[in-house]
């Protein structure tokens, strides 16, 4: 949206997540093994089967050691609610191109986008590596990416940093917000 209806933003945050142009051809094949449930969510039906399975094992280790016991039990408790699940995986299955996988350029051709950037990865994501996010810089005109850093916090950093963020986020977005 920040590329292709400009007027629409004046800032943008992009949190773990780079831009899409960039991810799959940044990081090699790190990059591809880390985000190896891409692929796996691909196949509806048998990806809600198997990430249930066996009191949901693969669901927890694939959330990784920042989720608490609390949470982990809250997320498998909405998850399990029905449809829930297939409707957290229709994300990847609508905005992932298997073809693109094993990509070595950029997968979109879009403008750059014009507005002041922010992209924020933290080190213990384990499934989005920081070149896919390094590389969002080449997606944004010159002068306006900004990136920032956060030690030990996993791939959900609002839920495992949120005081480091919410600091970045004060600094970096103009207050008052107008919407």
């Amino acid at each position: 949206m920040a590329a292709t209806v400009p007027h629409r933003v004046q800032r943008l945050v992009a949190i773990s997540v780079g831009h899409p142009g960039g991810a799959w051809g940044a990081g090699g094949a790190e990059q591809r093994a880390a985000s190896w449930y891409f692929l796996l969510f691909q196949y509806q039906g048998k990806a809600e089967q198997l990430l249930q399975a066996d009191n949901w094992r693969l669901f927890r280790e694939f959330m990784g050691p920042h989720v608490g016991s609390e949470d982990m039990a809250t997320y498998i408790r909405d998850l399990f609610r029905p449809g829930a699940l297939s409707a957290g995986l229709a994300w990847y299955r609508a905005n992932f191109q298997v073809e693109r996988f094993a990509a070595t350029e950029p997968a979109l051709d879009m403008p750059k986008v014009a507005c002041p950037v922010m992209g924020v990865w933290s080190t213990g994501d384990q499934g989005l590596l920081e070149p896919q996010m390094l590389v969002s810089s080449k997606f944004v005109r010159e002068g306006l990416w900004r990136y920032e850093r956060i030690e030990g916090a996993g791939h959900w950093v609002p839920r495992d940093a949120p005081e480091q963020l919410n600091e970045l986020l004060l600094q970096f977005l103009p207050l008052p917000v107008k919407l």
